[in-house]
């Protein structure tokens, strides 16, 4: 068993989120748009310390408007009838997507794909679309597909925020699919 497997979940999602242009651009208002832009690991960094966050909170007093992803994990071993070990794991995977509601659409100035035709539309319903592209039915997690279970509405406390959640559930049976896809810790 894998003592790490929500830590090592956390850096293969950053890292499959940061590679989305169109993720990037929402969360970082278009500051961020190019890959290398993010290979300076202190904007990565801040990007993740800021606006993608591994848990379900947003940091301190939020003064500033924003898109943010937040998301977590629950590993869940399953046994075998009579067994003490685990034959594999199914991870549960939320993302809790939220906007300010005072720039509920994405108003990117940039004229080429995939931002012309996201202009205008709802932030949290492009990252929805997004992360289900990323994650949705396929094997990028665990050696199983991952299956969507839910994309519902989110109203957090903060009334000046409102969001989405989707919840993804994945079956590991393997440590070397989740560690490949590793790049950086995050």
């Amino acid at each position: 068993m894998n003592d790490f497997i929500v830590e090592d979940y956390r850096n293969v999602i950053s890292n499959l989120l940061l590679s989305n242009p169109l993720i990037v651009g929402i969360l970082s208002n278009d500051e961020y748009i190019d890959e290398s832009d993010l290979e300076n690991l202190d904007e990565a960094d801040a990007l993740i310390d800021h606006n993608l966050i591994a848990q379900h909170y947003i940091p301190g007093v939020v003064e500033e408007t924003g898109s943010y992803i937040m998301y977590d994990l629950d590993e869940v071993p399953m046994y075998p009838r009579d067994s003490k070990q685990n034959t594999y794991t199914e991870v549960h995977l939320m993302f809790w997507l939220v906007t300010h509601r005072g720039m509920a659409k994405y108003k990117t100035k940039i004229k080429e794909e995939p931002f012309a035709s996201a202009r205008n539309m709802f932030r949290n319903d492009l990252l929805a679309r997004e992360i289900k592209k990323i994650f949705e039915y396929k094997d990028n997690l665990g050696i199983a597909p991952n299956h969507l279970i839910y994309n519902k509405t989110f109203f957090p406390d903060d009334k000046d925020y409102y969001g989405r959640v989707l919840y993804f559930t994945i079956t590991d049976w393997s440590n070397k699919v989740r560690n490949r896809g590793l790049k950086r810790n995050a």
